[in-house]
């Protein structure tokens, strides 16, 4: 890869997941509130080390693109993005966030999400990005459609209603 593996924004800053972020990645995923965002039951500290562990080693292996979200300002963990679910073959795959609580609600996201997504494209050539927030989950379907994401519909998993939404963004042509 030429760049640096990598993102930023004003605000921001998007590295891969690694051991540093331990400790709020834990905190982040015993959150009771946080995880009922995706349907999960918080982690316990060691439940959530193993999952730190096979994130880092997905990133590793190309599988998943798990990447930390820090703020530029005082180097704080806020929180994580990811590119999962991986179709190499046709440029696809799903994108997942998550934010310490403390962090909901000022745009953070947003501007992770769009910087997330040129990295992708720019850095893996993937270009096109799918969605899956649950029905009820507001602010993530907000997020979605704010960032261009175009919803498709909607599908029931182990019984919730998930809303299905999609982005296709340009390749980037060679000097363009």
């Amino acid at each position: 890869m030429d760049r640096p593996d990598r993102f930023e924004t004003p605000r921001l800053v998007g590295v891969p997941l690694s051991a540093r972020d331990a400790e709020g990645f834990c905190r982040m995923k015993a959150d009771p509130v946080g995880t009922a965002a995706y349907f999960a039951l918080p982690l316990t500290k060691d439940a959530a080390l193993h999952k730190l562990a096979r994130l880092m080693a997905d990133h590793r292996t190309d599988t998943a693109y798990t990447y930390a979200l820090y703020l530029r300002q005082n180097d704080a963990f806020i929180g994580t993005i990811v590119l999962w679910n991986l179709d190499a073959q046709r440029h696809e795959g799903e994108v997942g966030y998550e934010l310490l609580r403390a962090y909901w609600g000022l745009g953070y996201m947003k501007e992770a999400l769009l910087a997330f997504l040129r990295h992708m494209r720019d850095t893996r050539g993937y270009t096109t990005f799918t969605a899956c927030p649950g029905e009820n989950n507001a602010a993530s379907n907000r997020l979605l459609l704010g960032a261009g994401f175009t919803p498709e519909g909607s599908a029931v998993e182990d019984g919730h209603t998930l809303n299905l939404y999609r982005l296709v963004m340009p390749e980037i042509t060679p000097g363009g």
